[in-house]
């Protein structure tokens, strides 16, 4: 390998904060519908700085490109906490370490999200999903229209100069003028950073139960392409599957996911994936907050060498752009011919272009993704 291809994985960290307000009934995430409570998270932040401590041997010298707070809904947590964890986990981030948050425009005001900014947190993610009262309440979020508005104003206000929202389409009801609409108002708000992706019907969720009439595929096709048109007129470019960043301001955190770099996952529910000593080694935290608060952190499984290049290719896949040879050698260390005998039927079917140095998806490879992971099946 090259020198480039030598250096260390890029590391980040997520930290899952497993409660909200309610549940929604679309959400598969790790979450528990139980509202705020300081004497629980002041028990739970204690016990994620401890298995931070016992994962120092994965960070191996490197420094943390990265932090997200997810959930559940972080931003139910008293400030004060995140700041005191960022403090003690300083030294091992970099100089301008992305640190976001996800934040439920039902549960902040200009006040707290100054604490935030103050705590250390330098990008904001609002789930919004929609700013339709009645799509909101279809989706049975705790926040109506005018409470998202005000967050990201109030946002903006505290500080905070890099902001995501998160939208849905497709959604019960919805036409694709809604859709459209949804997309004008978030780009209107000064935001750098949108989310944009099709509500899916997951299995063991209350829609997965009782599913929604959605929208026919003709109509989700139609507002996809008018949606891909107004974002890029407005200065987004599609980077991913489903975001969209002004320029220099795509997300580090999920870039690093996408890449198939190392992240080390804290908190119920919290995965985490490091490369070491030529092995892919994954954990999943138990999803029981009190089975977590109790010390039972999870542990470390290999995964099978057979199973990477379709873990790969998942994530890597995801990222539009081109992708360089030693990059899966690098990040798996398996060697790239493996990867590429199960592309090569895609490049047969116009779905991908190859040179000597590296390959890169069509414009139709791009709409078939599915497709091509297929191959890895």
């Amino acid at each position: 390998m090259s020198e480039k291809d030598s250096t260390p994985l890029d590391l980040a960290l997520y930290v899952h904060y497993p409660w909200c307000v309610r549940k929604c009934p679309y959400c598969d995430f790790s979450s528990f519908g139980k509202g705020a409570d300081k004497a629980r998270d002041e028990r739970y932040f204690a016990a994620l700085l401890k298995d931070f401590n016992l994962q120092n041997v994965y960070v191996n010298g490197r420094k943390f490109v990265s932090v997200y707070f997810g959930g559940g809904t972080p931003s139910l947590c008293p400030p004060a906490f995140m700041a005191d964890f960022l403090e003690r986990i300083k030294p091992y981030l970099t100089e301008n370490c992305e640190i976001s948050m996800e934040a439920n425009p039902g549960t902040v005001d200009g006040e707290i999200l100054k604490d935030f900014y103050q705590a250390g947190i330098n990008r904001l993610s609002l789930g919004v999903q929609s700013f339709d009262d009645k799509s909101l309440a279809r989706l049975g979020r705790i926040h109506k229209s005018k409470e998202a508005f005000s967050a990201v104003e109030q946002a903006l206000k505290a500080g905070f100069s890099n902001i995501n929202v998160d939208l849905m389409h497709a959604l019960p009801g919805q036409s694709s003028d809604d859709a459209l609409t949804d997309l004008k108002k978030a780009c209107s708000l000064g935001i750098t950073h949108l989310s944009w992706y099709e509500l899916t019907i997951e299995e063991g969720t209350a829609f997965g139960r009782h599913p929604p009439k959605l929208p026919d595929e003709d109509i989700m096709a139609d507002e996809e392409e008018r949606g891909f048109a107004y974002l890029s007129s407005q200065g987004f470019e599609r980077y991913e599957v489903s975001a969209f960043a002004k320029k220099d301001l795509k997300c580090v955190h999920n870039r690093n996911y996408w890449l198939f770099n190392d992240y080390l996952g804290l908190g119920a529910g919290a995965c985490g994936k490091i490369f070491k000593e030529g092995s892919t080694k994954r954990r999943s935290c138990p999803e029981d907050p009190e089975l977590y608060m109790s010390g039972n952190f999870g542990e470390y499984q290999s995964v099978d060498a057979n199973d990477l290049p379709f873990e790969y290719a998942l994530n890597r896949l995801r990222l539009y752009g081109r992708v360089e040879n030693f990059e899966f050698t690098k990040t798996t260390g398996l060697p790239y011919a493996c990867l590429k005998k199960r592309l090569e039927s895609a490049q047969n079917d116009g779905l991908l272009k190859f040179d000597a140095h590296g390959f890169e998806l069509t414009h139709l490879g791009r709409r078939m993704l599915n497709d091509i992971l297929e191959l890895f099946l």
